[in-house]
């Protein structure tokens, strides 16, 4: 069974503050919606978002998590959780 969703939530210090749902498609221009501290700090932590991509691609985007990852900046705690649904 594909995935017909792309999810989107982010807490910042514990608070949800974005909850999307967009259509299947939008995983083509996922680094373009992003905003780029967020691609900055995958590509930190040696998270390949391509290969992520690739193998949801290839399991024909049967349901699974994309990634899901906390972030501390000088500020504030942010977590990030992508997956396909």
């Amino acid at each position: 069974m594909s995935s017909e969703h792309l999810r989107v939530v982010v807490h910042k210090d514990g608070q949800e503050t974005v909850n999307l749902t967009m259509p299947i498609y939008s995983l083509r221009i996922i680094e373009t919606i992003m905003p780029d501290g967020v691609l900055e700090k995958l590509k930190t932590r040696n998270i390949d978002l391509n290969l992520l991509l690739r193998v949801a691609r290839e399991s024909n985007y049967e349901p699974q998590e994309i990634f899901h990852e906390e972030f501390q900046d000088s500020e504030h705690l942010k977590s990030y959780r992508v997956w396909i649904e």
